[in-house]
């Protein structure tokens, strides 16, 4: 698997649990509307292209691969 798709699997699983633990609350401050639009943002970061190297720095996960040499 390449760097990305582990990344945005990763970011992606966080996002899902970020958007679980404030659904509910969400929810009940600003209605059921408001709660399901939260579910856009892992949909969102799964289409989202990665950011270019030179404007961000290596991951972690990037410098891991570099140091074994896998590719």
């Amino acid at each position: 698997m390449s760097v990305w798709m582990i990344e945005t699997l990763l970011a992606t699983t966080l996002l899902m649990a970020v958007v679980m633990l404030l659904r509910r609350p969400v929810a009940r401050w600003l209605g059921a509307g408001a709660a399901y639009w939260l579910w856009a943002l892992p949909v969102a970061r799964m289409f989202l292209p990665a950011i270019p190297q030179d404007i961000a720095a290596p991951s972690p996960l990037h410098s891991a691969v570099d140091q074994v040499g896998l590719p």
